[in-house]
């Protein structure tokens, strides 16, 4: 079936007025971003305090603004069964995915914008920056996705999206403290994109771990795969 740019409009206007008429998803949306601005106020005088709340920002824009509200957003079509009408009809998964995605994406490319400017980062890594944080945004809004197809109703989307956004944000912050930790860590592509960005912002070129790239990649083709199988056996 082919893809259909009125099909992703006509789905992005009904999530539109969706938030108009739950504002509590908008604030779910804006609240990190507000978070991010006011970590470029703490005091950073150090270079690994600097670097430490710049990971920070990013981990934490990118993953509450992607990943818990993705889930519960897909999860609350299937409560009210628009999910079975739109798997039925001609809407593909890559469409119906593309316009639940494309608020949270921009807010979360914002989001990135006022990280990068609040902790003044040098422009000259402003590419290489944007590629490999793309990729993640990416990779944490089709988790969100998988996680929503594949749960039974809002509660335990929500639930098992928190679990998964802590699993993936706090492993990476005590890699050091054990092999346990560690091993688990050079698993997850959080912690390879940070790694990443520590190697931009010291000068290395974004291919200088081919490794961690390979990791972060994986973790976007996995996640799009069981989306698409999920989605595409609830039109079975």
């Amino acid at each position: 079936m082919n893809f259909s740019i009125m099909r992703v409009k006509a789905l992005f206007m009904k999530e539109l007025k969706d938030y108009y008429r739950n504002p509590n998803v908008l604030i779910t949306f804006l609240a990190p971003v507000i978070f991010i601005c006011l970590l470029g106020f703490i005091p950073h005088k150090s270079a690994n305090l600097s670097m430490f709340l710049f990971n920070l920002s990013l981990n934490y824009g990118i993953g509450f603004i992607c990943l818990p509200s993705i889930a519960m957003l897909i999860a609350e079509e299937k409560e009210k069964n628009t999910l079975d009408v739109l798997t039925l009809s001609s809407v593909t998964s890559i469409e119906f995915l593309i316009s639940k995605i494309l608020l949270p994406f921009s807010l979360s490319l914002l989001a990135l914008l006022i990280s990068f400017i609040s902790f003044k980062i040098n422009i000259k890594y402003l590419p290489e920056f944007f590629i490999i944080e793309l990729m993640c945004i990416i990779s944490v809004i089709i988790i969100g996705a998988t996680i929503g197809m594949l749960c039974d109703n809002l509660t335990s989307s929500s639930m098992i999206s928190i679990i998964v956004l802590i699993f993936i944000m706090a492993i990476p912050s005590f890699s050091n403290a054990n092999r346990i930790f560690n091993t688990a860590a050079n698993f997850l592509g959080s912690y390879h994109s940070n790694l990443i960005i520590k190697n931009i912002t010291n000068g290395y070129s974004i291919f200088y771990s081919k490794y961690s790239l390979f990791i972060v990649f994986i973790w976007i083709i996995i996640p799009i795969f069981i989306f698409i199988l999920s989605y595409n056996k609830r039109q079975l």
